[in-house]
């Protein structure tokens, strides 16, 4: 027996090394995954600088606190109805699509729809629908 309690004693012995060696990589990890987190904050930190902190939620940041949701910034109908009708008349005799010029001005494209029926002139149907000044 005295041969197997030696040999388990071994075998306990070099179980614990291995799980001393396994918690200091998983420590390694960890720090290094931290140190990459920072980097990732840091970075998100100057495109937020770079963009003057618009359109882009901060970290920790509320979303009441956010100037703009999902549907993008508030605005007026007024400043809306300026925001696409410069997008209308860029896009000249040929018409745009109340999706392009909802994308390129910035307004939420439902209530894109809803203004550019009302102001602009239309002709085509569903997704050929194309609007002009």
């Amino acid at each position: 027996m005295k041969a197997g309690s030696q040999s388990e004693k071994l075998l306990d012995k070099q179980i614990a090394g291995a799980e001393a060696k396994l918690a200091e990589l998983r420590k390694k990890k960890l720090a290094f995954l931290q140190n990459r987190m920072k980097e990732a904050e840091q970075a998100l930190r100057n495109m937020q600088s770079n963009l003057g902190g618009s359109g882009v939620a901060g970290i920790g940041r509320s979303k009441k606190a956010s100037r703009g949701g999902p549907r993008g910034p508030r605005l007026t109908d007024q400043q809306a109805i300026e925001r696409l009708t410069k997008e209308v008349k860029a896009a000249g005799s040929g018409g745009i699509s109340a999706r392009s010029a909802a994308q390129k001005s910035g307004v939420f494209y439902l209530r894109a729809i809803k203004l550019m029926d009302a102001t602009f002139k239309k002709s085509g149907t569903g997704k050929w629908t194309r609007y002009r000044a």
